[in-house]
């Protein structure tokens, strides 16, 4: 089955602990050398000579496995403060980016080429395999082309042969549609590994960009995601089909009126868009920092409204309904630059259509 095509089943089917690697050590243990040479000639002139030499060599290098380098992400995290949960808005804000539309965000810029009618701009260079899998390297690449809707596209955008996605600048810029004359931009950095043995997905990922306020000023905006998440799925006993989404991530984004990072663990989100198109169907999502809990609790199998309500607490104590909270399943349009607006436009990015 095409890569590709299983990632975008996934996301049309919801689309709406900072994780530490060891990279291991290489120690080079001591060494001692000792080394005495006595040496006692008979003759006329008796010398004695005693050279002791001592050496001592502590040599701790990781030359083969180097710390790695910050990563777009890391810096753009880094340069946010913990948000505040405490805040209703905040959690509520937080509560949208549960494991199914963090990787929704990842993807949706892969969806954006996948499922453009323009297949110049970006330039496909590569080959694909019978399945549509790469030979190689598969690469999209931006190089200021400007496709059939306007957008000016940059970047690269690289499928390597083990599936992994490589954002390097991958993006577009274009026409707003609600402020004449002026424009949009986002691009992605970093990278989605796939293992396809478990269907889980490592990501290191930066979708940053330009957007306009609604005084049509120009503001930044941004979305990070570092972590780890695992997805399946579940046949049903009526024919349809359950996702069930877990992750472990720092999840950071900033927009106009919301700026901050928090721990976001997903654990056992079902989703099924045939039981509940409004919201998910069971799970939680834990959001925290260093001082505050927030916990989201998906009831749809129970509690199925139009609303998408969620049952959610904060620092243990239960706070009742929150609503607006869904994995996007709602009406799973199947144009991608459909899906795309309203994944951007979670966080105030907008795309031209």
């Amino acid at each position: 089955m095409k890569l590709h095509y299983l990632l975008l089943f996934l996301v049309l089917g919801c689309y709406g602990d900072k994780t530490e690697t060891d990279t291991g050590n290489v120690d080079t243990e001591d060494t001692d050398t000792d080394t005495n040479t006595d040496t006692d000639t008979d003759s006329d002139t008796d010398t004695d000579t005693d050279t002791d030499t001592d050496t001592d060599t502590d040599t701790d290098t990781d030359t083969d496995n180097p710390e790695p380098e910050e990563s777009p992400a890391d810096e753009f995290l880094a340069g946010l403060s913990e948000i505040d949960l405490t805040n209703p808005e905040n959690a509520k804000s937080f509560a949208q980016i549960s494991a199914p539309n963090q990787f929704a965000l990842v993807y949706v810029m892969i969806m954006s080429v996948e499922l453009s009618e323009d297949e110049t701009c970006p330039a496909r260079i590569g080959e694909l395999d019978p399945d549509g899998n790469p030979i190689g390297e598969y690469v999209y690449s931006g190089e200021g082309c400007t496709d059939v809707d306007g957008n000016t596209w940059v970047g690269t955008l690289t499928l390597t042969e083990d599936y992994q996605y490589l954002f390097d600048g991958f993006g577009f810029s274009g026409d707003s549609d609600d402020c004449p004359g002026m424009t949009v931009s986002q691009e992605a950095h970093g990278a989605l590994a796939v293992d396809m043995s478990t269907g889980g997905f490592n990501v290191d990922y930066l979708l940053s960009g330009t957007d306009l306020d609604e005084n049509c000023q120009e503001m930044p905006v941004g979305y990070a995601v570092k972590g780890s998440i695992l997805t399946s799925t579940q046949q049903e006993s009526d024919e349809s089909e359950t996702n069930i989404w877990s992750s472990d991530s720092v999840v950071g984004f900033t927009t106009g009126d919301v700026s901050g990072y928090a721990n976001v663990v997903t654990t056992d989100e079902h989703v099924n868009g045939d039981q509940c198109s409004s919201e998910a169907l069971s799970g939680q999502t834990e959001i925290s920092t260093s001082t505050d809990t927030v916990v989201i609790t998906y009831d749809g199998a129970t509690d199925c409204d139009e609303e998408s309500t969620v049952q959610w607490s904060l620092n243990g104590e239960e706070q009742g309904e929150m609503e607006g909270v869904s994995c996007a399943t709602a009406s799973q349009p199947r144009n991608g630059l459909v899906i795309f607006a309203f994944l951007l436009g979670l966080f105030g990015l907008r795309r031209k259509r």
